[in-house]
């Protein structure tokens, strides 16, 4: 199987990437990766020491990168490449509809171009927003709110579009708050663990903007990669198109996570707490500029819950005993440990597991 991977050199690209090539079952499997290296860390895709791999510094919204790969055959395209962090989205609307809609034209082209009929997306749970139904089923209404969710909901209209009129098979995979070992540190805005692990190592107190009490859904990136492995082996559907849910369905609260990595890491963490309503200070333009943000959708976002209802994805690959906040902390926690010299010298998330 020729496999494309967009987003290459991400969190989830980079660990999708290492996990399909050390899996007995994907021997021979062939991956080209590309990545702008915008978010992603040319690191983490240098460390992937392997033969069946080819890494490629390209921009997907580049309109040139259908041409500069064909002469490829890919049997997937795996589109993890997008701009996350919300907030960067609410500065800059037109690079997150860019990159993550309108990027969707290449990925387009360059299944045109490469004989390409199969696609797995990353869409995201962000698109629940505002919903009351836990657990969230994929066909709940959706009316989002924030640009991120926004564009990723768009992302999926658009691919559902394309499965109608050509012989594509697409998954958009709604993902869930994902966590692991190559997950960033540094970031601006840092996902909560990694935050939190930062925090630990380096003996400081960390600022947290709720009590603690909301719980959202955590899946551990092992089990994300043995998912995507799964739907890879799924045969192929011409025109098809599905929304699937990936997420633990076991929510777990910040001070839950808290105390877990206490026992994990025999230190206490006493955060400061601070208003929801400062959880986006340091982008001051989201606020300042004539049309602002409304604050009241900050501190929605900072106490949501989520809840991921995984019936329709267990369908496709069968069950899956997901593994514990425990675990995957306990692995997170070691890792950063051993390897935090190298961590923190580079500025970013780790680079083998």
């Amino acid at each position: 199987m020729n496999i494309l991977v967009t987003g290459a050199a991400g969190f989830v690209g980079s660990s999708l990437i290492s996990s399909i090539l050390s899996t007995e079952n994907t021997k021979g499997w062939n991956i080209v990766g590309v990545d702008n290296l915008s978010y992603g860390y040319r690191e983490r895709v240098s460390s992937i020491m392997s033969h069946n791999f080819e890494f490629i510094e390209l921009d997907i919204c580049d309109p040139s990168i259908s041409t500069r790969l064909e002469g490829y055959s890919f049997d997937i395209i795996i589109h993890c490449a997008a701009v996350a962090p919300l907030p960067e989205c609410e500065v800059d609307h037109h690079k997150c509809l860019t990159t993550n809609v309108a990027a969707l034209g290449s990925v387009y082209h360059i299944a045109s171009r490469t004989k390409c009929k199969r696609i797995i997306h990353f869409s995201s749970s962000a698109v629940y927003e505002g919903s009351s139904t836990f657990p969230t089923p994929e066909d709940v209404e959706i009316a989002t709110l924030l640009a991120y969710p926004t564009s990723k909901y768009l992302s999926e209209i658009y691919l559902e579009s394309l499965s109608r009129s050509h012989d594509t098979q697409v998954f958009c995979i709604r993902l869930f708050n994902l966590y692991g070992p190559r997950q960033d540190y540094f970031r601006k805005q840092p996902p909560l663990i990694g935050y939190l692990l930062k925090c630990l190592i380096n003996k400081e107190v960390p600022h947290l903007y709720s009590d603690g009490n909301q719980a959202r859904d955590y899946i551990y990136i092992d089990d994300l990669l043995e998912i995507i492995v799964k739907l890879l082996a799924v045969p192929y559907k011409p025109r098809s198109f599905e929304v699937l849910n990936a997420g633990s369905g076991n929510p777990v609260s910040v001070n839950q996570i808290i105390n877990c990595l206490d026992k994990i890491a025999g230190s206490p963490i006493v955060p400061i707490r601070n208003n929801a309503e400062t959880f986006w200070d340091r982008y001051p333009h989201i606020f300042e500029n004539d049309l602002p943000l409304d604050l009241a959708i900050i501190k929605s976002e900072v106490n949501k819950h989520s809840h991921s209802c995984n019936a329709k994805l267990f369908n496709y690959i069968g069950y899956h005993r997901f593994r514990t906040m425990e675990e995957g902390l306990t692995n997170c926690y070691n890792f950063a440990l051993k390897n935090w010299a190298e961590i923190s010298s580079a500025k970013l998330g780790p680079l083998n597991d």
